[in-house]
Parts: C-alpha cells; structure tokens; sequence
C-alpha cells in the first residue's frame, strides 16, 4: 500500500481460510483505494452499519516499521 501512499495493513491472529483472508484484504486495499480513504487508528470499519472492526497502528508483526491491525469478521466466508 506504501507506493500508493497508504499505510500497509495486517490482519492477526485469525482462523480464517488463507482464500477468506486473501479476499478480506483485497476488498478493504480496494476500499481504501478506490474510496481514497484514510484509516486511522482506534477508528473502526465494516462492511455493514453494525459491524464494527478495530483499527490499530502498531509495529508489524512480519516486516519493519508500523502498520495497521485490522480486526478480521468471523462471519466473512459468508460475505
């Protein structure tokens, strides 16, 4: 996400489908592209009114420097 000028995300600790996960993060990359959003920290997001995702800026987990920690759904593989 860094090259289009966006901080780079990750999603941890989750039991998800490698397929479920990948398609997770391709829709919030094209959500925040497309949109030209801004994901801050202890904002939330969702794909509906009533889900609610976390949003945490911290030190990644696999490469340097900080990125954002989004909450994965446990209901995704229906989305």
């Amino acid at each position: 996400m860094k090259p289009f000028g966006k901080d780079e995300m990750e999603v941890l600790n989750t039991q998800a489908r490698p397929s479920d996960l990948r398609d997770y993060l391709f829709d919030l990359a094209y959500y925040v592209l497309s949109e030209d959003v801004r994901l801050n920290e202890g904002e939330t997001i969702g794909f509906s009114e009533e889900q609610k995702l976390p949003i945490i800026r911290s030190e990644s987990a696999v490469m340097d420097g900080m990125t954002l920690k989004i909450g994965y759904p446990e209901d995704y593989s229906s989305h």
